[in-house]
């Protein structure tokens, strides 16, 4: 807004941009503003982005907790296994027949060595979509909430620091 009325200014007023001494100094405020205005668009995005796993992480347990409520019941039966020893976590795949008879599959990330093919699972579906299935426990942990609060805040803070430092010069 404040770029807008210099412009305004300096549109209706041209003699007093080219006559005054004080032209440079109007000049280099002009550009200072549009530089300000970029950088405080770009702190902005970084501050919206910090808050895009928080996100995620709640639509996901928001989607999850719907299909737990409004989902039928099934019971899948294990036909693969992943393991990645590494991180001592496998994927587990799983297929099940929906109300409609027809065969469905989905997976899921557990604990290392918890399921074995042929184990059967209680699993819930969406009628209507049944490839979006889940069962109980899934996205259920309080930690990757609170992870994704402490990585919204510490990416805050930081476009927070950073502000504080455009605003002051010393970037």
């Amino acid at each position: 807004m404040v770029i807008k009325m210099l412009e305004l200014y300096l549109y209706n007023n041209p003699a007093s941009f080219y006559s005054s001494p004080s032209s440079c100094r109007v000049s280099s405020l002009k550009s200072k503003l549009h530089t300000m205005s970029g950088i405080n668009l770009i702190l902005l995005f970084l501050a919206l982005f910090g808050f895009l796993p928080l996100a995620i992480i709640l639509y996901k347990k928001n989607r999850v907790k719907k299909i737990l409520t409004l989902g039928l019941p099934a019971e899948a039966v294990v036909y693969d296994v992943r393991r990645f020893t590494r991180s001592g976590a496998e994927i587990v795949y799983y297929k099940f027949f929906a109300q409609n008879k027809e065969q469905y599959t989905g997976s899921l990330t557990a604990k290392y060595s918890l399921y074995k093919i042929g184990d059967t699972l209680n699993i819930f579906y969406l009628a209507d979509n049944p490839r979006r299935n889940t069962m109980n426990g899934a996205w259920g942990s309080p930690v990757l909430v609170g992870f994704g609060i402490l990585l919204a805040g510490f990416i805050l803070f930081a476009v927070y620091k950073l502000y504080e430092m455009v605003k002051t010069g010393s970037i």
